[in-house]
């Protein structure tokens, strides 16, 4: 489910992006218990992302699996139709039907 409260990409960039000022560093500056609430939103948010980002890479990654598949499956039929026309497959099976004819007659 989408979160109630929607953060743009710059919102939460400018949220999770940490200054390198030594007062960033101290527990009361970054968390303050007003923005507690909206370190909620943030959080759930970012999970949200994180889930329709595992759903598209699981997508393609099925759609990757079925095309190489797919793509195996047309280089076997163009294997097998070299090795029919194949001149060294000519010489081997003309030595076995003449080896066949031979015992026939």
């Amino acid at each position: 489910m989408r979160p109630s409260s929607f953060l743009s990409a710059n919102d939460l960039t400018q949220v999770l992006t940490l200054s390198t000022d030594a007062s960033c560093l101290n527990p009361c500056f970054l968390l303050p218990p007003s923005d507690l609430q909206e370190l909620r939103s943030i959080i759930q948010e970012v999970k949200y992302r994180s889930g329709l980002q595992s759903t598209k890479l699981i997508r393609q990654l099925k759609r990757r699996d079925r095309l190489h598949q797919k793509r195996q499956k047309n280089y076997d039929i163009i294997t097998a139709c070299l090795q029919a026309v194949s001149q060294k497959r000519r010489k081997t099976e003309k030595v076995f039907y003449y080896l066949i004819w031979t015992e026939c007659c």
